[in-house]
């Protein structure tokens, strides 16, 4: 098994982690917003199975929503910060 960035040569078409939304965006948005930058989608191979995948999207952190004793060692502007936006396993994989 390995884990590479999605491709529209992977195929997601039979990918089901029981979860219709999970399903739905790898199979139907996540190759499209990776194309404009909204993040990156990563797919675990096994062969050519897609077997899980998970995406990571650019994010900040406002030194303002943190508690002050962080704030307060941090700069003044935005931290930036990677978001887990999703992460899914295929069904036949789970546990």
């Amino acid at each position: 098994m390995h884990v590479v960035r999605l491709e529209s040569e992977h195929r997601v078409s039979d990918f089901d982690c029981g979860h219709i939304q999970l399903n739905s965006f790898i199979q139907s948005h996540a190759l499209i917003n990776q194309k404009r930058g909204l993040g990156t989608t990563y797919v675990l191979l096994d062969a050519d199975e897609v077997v899980g995948y998970h995406i990571l999207s650019p994010a900040q952190i406002e030194r303002a929503n943190l508690p002050n004793r962080l704030a307060r060692s941090l700069p003044h502007y935005p931290i930036p910060a990677i978001r887990l936006a999703r992460l899914a396993v295929d069904r036949g994989r789970q546990g």
